[in-house]
This record gives structure tokens, C-alpha cells and sequence, in this order.
């Protein structure tokens, strides 16, 4: 066959002919279909597995996130019992007290326990340290320096009330 002929394509016998329509595009097709089926899946399991594990670690540090909170309520609570107690204003001191406190001690042996101990005149707010807490009571301690260099120590344990932190105890040792 010269070469400025055109190619016939009747010379070739028909069983060795290509479709030009074959099946190899729609092969390429599928296994790009399942390639991408899987990468989906792969995204889809692997992403709920992440959305499961954040879950889990809300879930996880909600209890913790509430103990901080109320850690840091009550702290707020036995800085203005002491600050009430410094200012003299006990009523306002004694007025956050739970009904246990008040079965214990009167406002006017809380008034005395605070004349006995002019040191308390010298708090200084947030000069609490950390609380220690335990699954219904919250106690903070503080230490109050003097100016002639002595010092008075005390702690304040509070237990939540409704929604608010009340001083059940309040020692000088």
C-alpha cells in the first residue's frame, strides 16, 4: 500500500477492528468511581471519628469546667466575706453565711471574733490561695501579714447555697 493512499479500513479484517467506542473509557470510569467511593468513605469515617473523639472530650471536660467555675465563685465569695470583715461591715459578712453558720455563731460573736483579731483590718483581696475543694465544699486559705511583722492566718469553707457560694465556716487558728 503506497503511502499517499488512504488507509481503508476495509482491509482489515473485522474480528481484529477497534470500537472506537470501547469499553476502556467506561472501565477508567468505574475504577475512578471506586477510587472515589473510597476515598469518600475513608473522609466520612475518619471525620466522624474526629467529630466522636471531640465530643467525648466535651463531654469529658464539662465536669471539670464547672469545678474551675465554682472554684473561682467561691473564691470570690470568701474575698468579700474578708473584705466585708475588713471594712467592719460584719452584718454584710454574717448576711453570706449559711444557716449552719448562724446555728454556730451569732453576728455578735462573729462582731467579737473580729475585734479579737484586728489583723483582719490588714486583708488584702486576693490574697487567697488556691482552694482546696472537695465534692460539696470549697476551702480557702489566707494568710494576712502585719505591718509589726506577725501574721494572721485564716480559712474560710464555703458550700454553694442555690446558686450561690455562702461561708459555712470561718476560722482563725
Amino acid at each position: 500500500m503506497p503511502m499517499s493512499e488512504p488507509y481503508e479500513d476495509d482491509d482489515y479484517p473485522e474480528s481484529r477492528r477497534r470500537d472506537s467506542g470501547g469499553s476502556g473509557g467506561r472501565t477508567l470510569l468505574v475504577v475512578l468511581g471506586i477510587v472515589g467511593a473510597i476515598v469518600l468513605l475513608v473522609v466520612a469515617v475518619c471525620g466522624g471519628g474526629a467529630y466522636l473523639a471531640v465530643r467525648s472530650m466535651q463531654q469529658a471536660m464539662a465536669p471539670m469546667m464547672q469545678m474551675m467555675q465554682d472554684a473561682m465563685d467561691a473564691q470570690m465569695a470568701a474575698d468579700d466575706f474578708l473584705l466585708d470583715l475588713k471594712d467592719g461591715r460584719v452584718d454584710a459578712a454574717y448576711a453570706n453565711t449559711t444557716e449552719a453558720f448562724k446555728k454556730r455563731m451569732t453576728e455578735k460573736e462573729l462582731r467579737d471574733l473580729v475585734s479579737k483579731n484586728p489583723g483582719l483590718k490588714q486583708y488584702q483581696s486576693g490574697s487567697l490561695v488556691t482552694p482546696m475543694i472537695s465534692s460539696t465544699a470549697i476551702t480557702c486559705r489566707s494568710t494576712i501579714y502585719l505591718p509589726a511583722g506577725g501574721q494572721l492566718s485564716c480559712s474560710v469553707k464555703l458550700v454553694k447555697d442555690g446558686e450561690q457560694w455562702k461561708v459555712d465556716l470561718f476560722t482563725i487558728p
